[in-house]
Formats: C-alpha cells, sequence, structure tokens
C-alpha cells in the first residue's frame, strides 16, 4: 500500500485510514502498516480521529481497499 494515501475498506462506511508508513514483509505476505484513522461520515467534513495505529493486511486483503477520494 503506497504512503501517504487515504484508503476506505469495501466494508466500512465510518473511517479509513491514512497510511503513514508501508512495509512489506514477503515471509508473512502481510503489509505492515503505520496508520492514521479518519472520520468519514461526511464528506464534505472529513477529520482526523487522533489515533495513530500499527495494523497488519494480508496481501489477498489489498484489494478490498481503495483509495479515498472525498467529494
Amino acid at each position: 500500500m503506497k504512503t501517504n494515501f487515504i484508503y476506505k475498506h469495501d466494508n466500512n462506511t465510518d473511517v479509513a485510514m491514512w497510511v503513514l508508513n508501508s512495509l512489506y514483509i514477503p515471509e508473512k505476505d502481510v503489509y505492515k502498516i503505520k496508520c492514521r484513522w479518519l472520520n468519514i461520515v461526511n464528506p464534505k467534513n472529513v477529520f482526523d480521529l487522533g489515533v495513530i495505529d500499527k495494523v497488519e493486511v494480508k496481501r489477498a486483503d489489498v484489494k478490498n481497499w481503495k483509495v479515498y477520494e472525498p467529494i
């Protein structure tokens, strides 16, 4: 996943993930991601929730994360 992009999961309507740093680990077939979470309930008023998190996303699941572009 590309750094400095905002991604929204297909099944999520409330929050999106802003990728700060991403590292692919071939042995585990996952991306280790440092991200901030954004509230996207109102696309005209997207705001940072102030939460920095570290998550792992399996490479097979990356297809479910789309680049998010608010209105």
